[in-house]
């Protein structure tokens, strides 16, 4: 699989598909790459605002957080970057809000009562939520670091 990043998504629906057999991940429900492009453009874009990556952004005119520079070196998107992605875009094929739920933006249900009838259930979200948060873990920034700037 031959990774393409643009200022457009960390993913092509290509390497989507490649990536989604590789790993055994569902793919987002959408019905063609047309779709599918534009829910991994959604996807990229929510990885983007709620993630805050380690280094700098490689070049200042660039719309995406990737590529970065990190200790001098320009640094493409890892795996867990593209991986992430893909969850978040199978999520928002879904609804934006269980995209809200796996990235921890908003709490799972785990309890809906309507008249006489109640049903408690274990929000997935957080799990996955956890799980991608890990594999980005060595990529983020510290939650303490602050930028000072000079007036």
């Amino acid at each position: 699989m031959t990774v393409t990043t643009s200022d457009i998504s960390y993913l092509t629906p290509q390497d989507a598909r490649a990536l989604s057999e590789q790993r055994a991940i569902p793919l987002p429900a959408v019905s063609d790459d047309t779709e599918l492009g534009a829910v991994l453009v959604k996807a990229s874009d929510w990885l983007d605002s709620c993630f805050d990556f380690r280094g700098d952004r490689a070049a200042a005119h660039q719309s995406r957080a990737w590529p970065r520079l990190i200790d001098g070196l320009v640094t493409q998107p890892p795996a867990e970057v593209r991986l992430a992605v893909l969850e978040i875009a199978a999520a928002l094929s879904v609804s934006d809000g269980e995209a809200e739920i796996l990235l921890g933006l908003r709490p799972g249900i785990s309890r809906e009562r309507i008249g006489d009838i109640s049903v408690s259930y274990h929000s997935a979200g957080s799990g996955r939520q956890n799980r991608i948060s890990r594999s980005l873990a060595r990529f983020l920034r510290p939650s303490s670091y602050r930028t000072l700037l000079r007036q």
